[in-house]
């Protein structure tokens, strides 16, 4: 597809998708450009049939922040949250990806759909077990919750920052039965509504090279995905620049493929 110009290629894949009704990867050749096209599709479609992996677009600093174990809040709730929606689709939804985030290592999609913790209002979950899940799976125990990955304890009360949640949530128990869950207003602890039940997804990304494992984004796509390469040449550059092995792009072979220029080859 040619004469494509940047506004419009969102309008393309939004409508695409609406009648293909199958999932899509979109790569692209920077995280400037991923963010861009999240931003346009999703005045198009709804934000739940969207998925932003790309560590660029989050932060551009996230790899020397591992090593140093001082990941943004934001840049990790967004990552994690693109995995876990991956994980847990049930239905299509739209992957936008830069070309560097297709080397980014991850755990098995099986390991991490495994090690994430249901929380169900009326149900026996255990209160130091959730306690100790959230501090084997790199949450930062405070006084009082501020950003994603935070949780505190108060008595019988767990307030806890899930990096997919835009708001904490108050987990009250009796004994080891969760009586109550609600998420509230960090800043003035006011309650903003109930919940019957919650996912706690795991922070995977503090774990050193040697234990994410060696999937990809790719591992996480559903064999019906639609790719949809935006200048192609302009991809195979970056990896080439950033000593990413070419090879990787033989696993997108498997898939449906486009490729999408704004000018003509000359």
């Amino acid at each position: 597809i040619t004469n494509l110009v940047p506004s419009l290629d969102a309008l393309v894949v939004a409508r695409a998708f609406s009648s293909e009704a199958r999932p899509f990867l979109l790569l692209v050749e920077e995280a400037s450009q991923a963010e861009r096209l999240y931003d346009d599709l999703a005045r198009l479609l709804d934000e739940e049939h969207l998925a932003l992996f790309s560590e660029g677009a989050h932060a551009s600093l996230i790899k020397r922040e591992r090593n140093l174990r001082a990941q943004t809040a934001e840049a990790t709730a967004q990552l994690l949250e693109a995995i876990d929606r991956l994980s847990r689709a049930t239905e299509p939804i739209v992957t936008i990806a830069d070309a560097e985030s297709l080397a980014t290592k991850l755990p098995l999609k099986q390991k991490f759909a495994g090690e994430s913790l249901p929380i169900i209002a009326g149900v026996e979950a255990g209160f130091e077990r959730v306690i100790k899940w959230l501090e084997s799976h790199h949450f930062e125990r405070k006084q009082f919750v501020e950003t994603a990955g935070d949780f505190a304890v108060r008595g019988g009360i767990v307030d806890v920052f899930p990096f997919t949640e835009t708001l904490p949530l108050r987990i009250e128990f009796f004994g080891d039965m969760i009586e109550s869950m609600r998420s509230f207003d960090a800043v003035s602890q006011r309650s903003t509504g109930a919940r019957t039940e919650l996912v706690l997804v795991p922070n995977v990304l503090t774990e050193s090279a040697e234990n994410l494992g060696e999937a990809t984004l790719l591992d996480y796509l559903a064999p019906a995905t639609v790719l949809i390469t935006i200048e192609p040449e302009r991809v195979r550059a970056v990896l080439e620049a950033e000593a990413i092995p070419l090879d990787i792009l033989d696993g997108l072979n498997t898939f449906t493929r486009f490729a999408v220029t704004a000018f003509p080859a000359s």
